[in-house]
């Protein structure tokens, strides 16, 4: 279980990606505990987002449910607000995010039988908020690890399995390399520049920073007999980027600027499957690939 730090204050701040999201703790509680893995990520900006901690039940009245994801989270919308109940069959952590179509505000409301004190971390509420943000600001979270290699990002995509926390492990033992994200990281348009963004959403490994690098490939990853890569087209890059994401599903509008954003990434990013041996000789391997782009580019 992750080591929590009370942060006594009556709102905190955090940046994940180019967002920073405000959050308002009531007048009855002395503060918010921030899980460790969030703790890197507080900043002093100015939010983007304001969410505001409440006791009460969800605002349901007037909301048609659209969208499920068992057991975790259903989707509501209407009177000009999306509600997602979270947990609604867990009575002591059942509560539900509130977002309002100015999409610069939220509420998090928490029901009064909620095992104290309110947890505004507990849950994938912001990871769902960030989701919706992400579509509307070109981006997308997905699920994959990434590390910085001098100026360079380069992405390890892939389901459970695949071998992400394996190349991780390799990459680690690298001076030149810096880990941004184990498990989920935010690719997204900095101007004219894609860029990859750690989160606080870790995985087994080692978490991730608040930290960036412009995106210079993407590689597919499975096990496979010899270290061997295959460069792949714009359409197959998005076809695989939608298999290793959290998009949008339940959004017509934004599900639309997902395809675009990944559209852009398969014509402007190389995007590679990587089979790979799990020894220190895929580092090489890549190395050379590397080596190599660099000499093109």
């Amino acid at each position: 279980m992750a080591q929590i730090t009370p942060c006594i204050a009556d709102s905190i701040c955090f940046s994940i990606g180019q967002t920073s999201i405000a959050i308002d703790n009531p007048s009855s509680e002395k503060g918010i505990a921030v899980p460790t893995a969030y703790q890197p990520f507080v900043t002093s900006a100015v939010p983007d987002i304001r969410i505001k901690l409440k006791i009460g039940r969800s605002r349901l009245q007037g909301c048609e449910r659209i969208f499920d994801s068992p057991p975790i989270w259903s989707l509501y919308r209407g009177q000009g607000r999306r509600v997602y109940t979270i947990y609604s069959r867990l009575r002591e952590r059942a509560h539900s995010l509130c977002l309002f179509d100015t999409n610069s505000r939220a509420e998090l409301q928490f029901p009064p039988e909620f095992s104290k004190p309110i947890d505004p971390f507990c849950g994938p509420a912001l990871e769902l908020l960030t989701i919706e943000n992400l579509a509307r600001a070109s981006g997308c979270l997905l699920h994959g690890c990434g590390i910085r290699l001098n100026d360079s990002g380069i992405l390890f995509a892939g389901k459970s399995g695949a071998g992400k926390s394996t190349m991780l492990g390799l990459w680690a033992a690298e001076r030149d390399a810096f880990i941004l994200s184990d498990d989920r990281a935010i690719a997204q348009h900095s101007g004219s520049q894609l860029r990859i963004y750690g989160t606080p959403w870790h995985g087994k490994a080692r978490g991730g920073v608040p930290d960036s690098a412009g995106l210079a490939g993407i590689f597919f990853l499975k096990h496979g007999p010899e270290n061997k890569m295959r460069r792949l087209s714009a359409t197959t890059a998005v076809r695989k980027l939608l298999t290793c994401s959290f998009p949008p599903l339940w959004d017509g509008r934004g599900m639309s600027a997902t395809l675009e954003f990944f559209s852009s990434v398969g014509l402007s990013i190389p995007c590679h499957e990587l089979s790979f041996v799990p020894n220190p000789s895929v580092i090489s391997f890549m190395r050379q690939w590397i080596s190599r782009e660099q000499a093109e580019s």
